[in-house]
C-alpha cells in the first residue's frame, strides 16, 4: 500500500505551456518522474484518486465506470483527451462496503465516466500510457474529520481487496495567483509547510485547527488531504518536497507500508 500527495496544475503539461516553464519545475518533474519510474517497476494493481474538483455534494462518491474519459477543454485544449480504464473490481467492493457502514449511497448518476484536469494532470504525468485502472474518489460536504474517517476506511476495505493499491490526493496547498513571477511562491508557505507535517503525521487535530482563512486560500479546503491523512494513518511518510510555481504551493509527499 502506498500513497500520494502531488499537485495538479494544468501548465505543467507540455501542451498547456509546460515547456515555457521547465527551467521553473525541474524539481517538481523529477518527483513526478521519481513515483512513475516506481509504477514501472512495481505497477500498482489500481489507483484511488481524488481530485477537489469531484465533490459529491452530501455525501462521498466513488466512480464506478469501466472507462473514464476527460479533457482540457477548460483551458481551451478540447483536443487533450485522456481515457482511462477503471479499476471496476476494486470500485464495486469498496462501493458494497460503504454502504454497509453508511459512507456511500448507491445513486445511477454515481456511475460517471468523466474525469477533470486535478485527476487527468497528474495521471498524465506518472502513468503517461494508462496502464494502471483507477477509481475517482470524491470529497463532500462533510467535515473534515469524517473526510479522515473516510480516507481510513479506503486504507482497511483496499488492503482487504489487494495490498498493492494506491492513494493520490491530487491537490495544490495555497495559491496566490496575484504573483506573476513563474517560480513565485504562495503567501502563505509558511502555513503550507504545517500542513505538510499535520498530513505526515495523520495530524487530525492540527489539520482542524487550522484557521479557515488558510484554507480559504486553497482549493476546496484541502478536503483530499484529510483523506490522505486517514489513508496513511499506518504508513510511513518518505519523501517530502515543496516548491513554488505561479503562485501555487506545490506538495509531494509519499507514504509507504
Amino acid at each position: 500500500m502506498k500513497a500520494y500527495l502531488v499537485p495538479h496544475v494544468p501548465f505543467m503539461i507540455q501542451e498547456l505551456g509546460g515547456q515555457q516553464l521547465q527551467p521553473y519545475m525541474e524539481e517538481i518533474i523529477a518527483a513526478f518522474d521519481s513515483i512513475q519510474t516506481g509504477f514501472e517497476e512495481e505497477p500498482p494493481d489500481a489507483i484511488l484518486i481524488c481530485s477537489p474538483h469531484f465533490n459529491g455534494g452530501g455525501t462521498f462518491k466513488i466512480g464506478r465506470a469501466e472507462e473514464y474519459r476527460g479533457s482540457y477543454a477548460n483551458f481551451k485544449r478540447p483536443d487533450l483527451v485522456d481515457i482511462r480504464q477503471g479499476a471496476m473490481d476494486l470500485s464495486n467492493y469498496i462501493q458494497e462496503k460503504a454502504e454497509d457502514i453508511g459512507f456511500l449511497v448507491h445513486e445511477e448518476s454515481e456511475e460517471r465516466d468523466g474525469i477533470d484536469y486535478g485527476t487527468i494532470t497528474p495521471l498524465k504525468l506518472l502513468d503517461p500510457d494508462a496502464k494502471i485502472p483507477i477509481v475517482p474518489v470524491s470529497v463532500s460536504l462533510g467535515t473534515r474529520k469524517e473526510h479522515y474517517l473516510f480516507g481510513k476506511f479506503l486504507y482497511e476495505t483496499a488492503k482487504e481487496f489487494s495490498d498493492n493499491i494506491v492513494f493520490i490526493a491530487s491537490t495544490e496547498l495555497t495559491q496566490d495567483f496575484n504573483n506573476s513571477d513563474p517560480g513565485a511562491y504562495p503567501e502563505n508557505s509558511d502555513d503550507d509547510i504545517k500542513i505538510m507535517k499535520a498530513i505526515q503525521n495523520s495530524d487530525l487535530v492540527q489539520l482542524e485547527s487550522m484557521p479557515e482563512k488558510y484554507y480559504a486560500k486553497t482549493e476546496n479546503k484541502l478536503l483530499p488531504t484529510a483523506i490522505l491523512a486517514g489513508f496513511s494513518h499506518h504508513l510511513q511518510s518518505t519523501v517530502s518536497l515543496y516548491a513554488g510555481l505561479i503562485g501555487c504551493g506545490c506538495a509531494f509527499l509519499e507514504f509507504v507500508d
